[in-house]
């Protein structure tokens, strides 16, 4: 079997509504998908979420590098030899872990087809079979976030994620609005992405201990590991990296400096399912937990998360694999079974082979940029 061709999709999907962090408002989700074929006629679809702010590039520039750097040294190549792809990938151009991503998901859901079963059954098998999942509000009026906090509940999400990180007075009063609306059962989780200083981040997550905060992801600058080792020592809520772990080096420098509890694992950002799998296994030998992230991608790159947090023993945290309902509309056929649909908190994990979802090309040419 061998690659042939790879096809981008640049598209852009509007959301069912403004999504604010600390790092920027978004109303319209940039994507680039893949489609990867092979010769004997089995495809396989890749997909990332695209966010400038955090990757330094664009979405135009991903697709380039996909259509002038990779196929190049890709075309030829059995979808089947992930370390040689990567390693090819990584010696055509430096960085671009977002497009790497992308092809790296395309060569599992073309293995997964080959052999008749699903990604999971690839990289660890089903450690469990459903995915639980967060409900994530961003920073919003706190009357808003109190309703959308009880509706989460309500609908049986028992983890409420809470975007912080723009006013720390804001922050503290929003999470007690919260706290005290939704009672002392369901988990709070708050994310700062990067909005704090460390003796900000330390004096703010004090005046919340008693607020039972389930953890506090990336609560400084992403470089700053020493930052974030001080607020992971200076409170008593644990500590979640998100943008600080790109690479293993990266991960390895949290461990020595004893800079988190948690990893929150983005296959976008890492280069897609085999590094993921790496890196979660690197926290684990380090006894850190982890969970799957997303950069609010569409199915395809959901269900991909989905495969790795399914087969991950210390993926044992709920995920933050919501976003392909945050989009107005989505590229995954509706196969009539639970795939990729959330109840009472759990995500279901797709069971057909590959990642397990039909893709409608009409609507990525509909949105196509």
């Amino acid at each position: 079997m061998k690659i042939t061709s790879i096809k981008t999709f640049p598209v852009g999907i509007p959301l069912k509504f403004n999504y604010r962090i600390s790092l920027t408002d978004i109303v319209f989700k940039k994507h680039l998908v893949v489609k990867m074929e092979t010769d004997e006629g089995v495809f396989g679809y890749g997909e990332v979420g695209v966010l400038p702010t955090e990757i330094g590039g664009t979405l135009e520039s991903l697709a380039s590098a996909v259509d002038y750097y990779f196929l190049p040294v890709l075309k030829g190549i059995n979808p089947f030899d992930i370390e040689d792809i990567h390693e090819r990938m990584n010696k055509s151009i430096y960085g671009f872990h977002f497009a790497k991503a992308a092809i790296d998901i395309a060569c599992y859901d073309i293995m997964g087809k080959v052999l008749n079963l699903p990604v999971h059954k690839l990289i660890g098998g089903a450690y469990r079979e459903k995915v639980p999942v967060t409900w994530c509000l961003g920073i919003e009026s706190i009357e808003q976030n109190v309703s959308e906090a009880v509706q989460a509940v309500g609908d049986g999400y028992r983890a409420i994620k809470v975007k912080v990180g723009q006013d720390a007075d804001y922050d503290v009063e929003r999470i007690k609005a919260i706290r005290e609306a939704i009672g002392s059962k369901p988990k709070i989780r708050i994310d700062a992405n990067q909005g704090y200083n460390p003796k900000e981040a330390i004096k703010t997550l004090k005046r919340m201990e008693k607020l039972d905060i389930q953890c506090v992801e990336q609560p400084v600058n992403k470089l700053d590991i020493k930052g974030l080792a001080e607020v992971q020592q200076g409170t008593s809520i644990p500590v979640m990296t998100d943008e600080a772990v790109y690479s293993y080096k990266d991960l390895i420098r949290v461990i020595e400096l004893n800079a988190a509890s948690i990893i929150n694992i983005k296959l976008a950002r890492v280069g897609g399912i085999m590094r993921a799998k790496k890196i979660a296994h690197i926290a684990e030998a380090a006894g850190l937990s982890c969970v799957l992230g997303c950069m609010l991608e569409i199915g395809i790159g959901i269900a991909a998360a989905a495969h790795v947090a399914a087969s991950t023993p210390n993926v044992d945290l709920e995920s933050d694999l919501i976003g392909h309902l945050y989009h107005k509309e989505d590229v995954i056929e509706d196969s009539g079974v639970k795939m990729l649909n959330i109840e009472e908190g759990d995500l279901y994990l797709p069971q057909e082979p590959g990642l397990g979802v039909s893709v409608k090309e009409g609507i990525l040419e509909k949105y196509r940029i």
